[in-house]
């Protein structure tokens, strides 16, 4: 069985939980209101294989929030990645889904500035009544269900038909197409909210850099406790990635990593500079694709 039907199995496993303990008889129909935000999966670690590449969370060093946003406002600049709404690398899809929730995102009536005055009782407002709803919900299934069946029927055919948990990539694309619009303080909310509840065999850390010599800033990392230690399951990054089609210093720019193959380099393909390609193959450090 492949990974994605794995996946498949995980789903119709939860959604079963779901039915039986949340849905009173008769009303299957009403399930489908998705008030409940979709559980997060982050897939489980092989103890039996490890992984020379990926880090742990001894790896990390925590950092002053305010320094964190500090020293992340020093390189941001969008203006500069004219490829933004660029979606063309996309499957035909996905392009329809992220469209859909970059308009949402944009309907959004607070910008980065504006949400970096609010209070911290202004800001959990706004994140709780535009990012905590049915619609984003909805939108957060939809591209699961189709980065999930895209190209592979028999895939498609085992879906169920109401998707109540979605990968974590799902929720990193969400954040940092989240970032680019209001703010990488703004995604830190809303991803605090989104991974409060991710399970005693995970722990989160925020606001963290990396002990390896590389720039690195990580707005979240998520680990999972395992019998020899806590290894990265998720990130979310900002630095510098594996491109080719470069001269000079490399930007840095934001990318996440899940697990499995959680060395991999995932980012927009509208944040990559002019002229530069990722590298799908290699040593398993030295990869990046986009979406």
């Amino acid at each position: 069985m492949n990974g994605k039907l794995n996946k498949i199995v995980s789903l119709t496993l939860i959604i079963t939980l779901f039915t039986a303990m949340a849905v009173p008889k008769g009303t299957f129909a009403e399930a489908t209101s998705v008030e409940i935000p979709p559980k997060i999966l982050f897939g489980e670690v092989d103890e039996n294989k490890p992984d020379e590449f990926d880090f742990d969370d001894e790896d990390y060093i925590e950092m002053d929030e305010k320094d964190f946003f500090r020293e992340l406002e020093e390189d941001e600049d969008f203006e500069a990645l004219d490829q933004i709404d660029d979606l063309s690398a996309m499957s035909p899809a996905e392009r329809e889904v992220i469209k859909k929730i970059d308009d949402y995102l944009d309907s959004i009536p607070v910008t980065k500035e504006e949400f970096s005055l609010l209070s911290d009782e202004e800001q959990d407002k706004i994140i709780e009544e535009y990012l905590f709803t049915p619609e984003l919900f909805d939108l957060e299934r939809e591209l699961e269900r189709v980065s999930l069946q895209e190209g592979d029927e028999q895939v498609a055919a085992a879906l169920p038909a109401v998707i109540v948990a979605v990968g974590a990539g799902v929720i990193a694309r969400v954040a940092i197409r989240l970032i680019i619009r209001q703010g990488a303080a703004a995604a830190s909310k809303y991803l605090k909210k989104r991974l409060k509840n991710v399970g005693k065999n995970y722990e989160v850390k925020w606001n963290v850099t990396s002990k390896t010599g590389h720039q690195v800033n990580s707005l979240v990392v998520v680990f999972q406790k395992t019998k020899k230690g806590k290894k990265r399951v998720f990130a979310i990054d900002k630095g510098t990635i594996p491109l080719k089609g470069l001269t000079g210093k490399r930007p840095r720019v934001w990318h996440y990593h899940h697990y499995p193959d959680v060395a991999l380099h995932r980012t927009l393909c509208s944040l990559l500079p002019k002229g530069a390609k990722t590298i799908p193959n290699g040593k398993p450090d030295r990869r990046s694709v986009c979406y």
